[in-house]
């Protein structure tokens, strides 16, 4: 198995030391020590790194991505191990888009309140929900 330096794997990943540094504390890469103490990394760090990138890509958490590479890890992993890590994160951004579409539609609403004139900002319906919040006087009118 052909070992690289930090360095290297830092170079061929596009990942930086810190991250990959960082990455070793959580446990998610774990390179070998030199009797001298420098870390080198295996022939499938290359794979690890592209996983987390994939992971992070579709907003999984770096704990959900140490949880997955342990199930990749084992053999005894089933699809349906897998699938369930994947519907729960099915179910998280269906919340998350929940929440944004209630986000846009109070933004449309103070943005209809919003005169967009000349009017002086202390008048803004946005100004004043971001200070106060939605209990206040615009947003009632929003």
């Amino acid at each position: 198995m052909k070992k690289i330096t930090i360095g290297v794997l830092s170079k061929q990943s596009g990942v930086s030391a810190d991250t990959l540094r960082y990455y070793e504390r959580l446990g998610l890469i774990k390179p070998l020590r030199s009797a001298s103490g420098y870390r080198h990394y295996g022939s499938d760090a290359l794979r690890i790194l592209c996983f987390i990138r994939g992971a992070k890509a579709l907003h999984f958490t770096l704990q959900e991505i140490g949880d997955l590479l342990f199930l990749d890890a084992s053999d005894k992993t089933t699809c349906a191990a897998v699938l369930k890590k994947t519907a729960t994160k099915i179910r998280e951004a269906e919340e998350k888009i929940e929440e944004l579409h209630e986000i846009k539609k109070l933004l449309e609403k103070l943005t209809k309140a919003c005169p967009g004139d000349e009017t002086s900002a202390e008048a803004c319906p946005i100004l004043d929900h971001l200070c106060h919040g939605p209990s206040h006087k615009h947003a009632e009118h929003a």
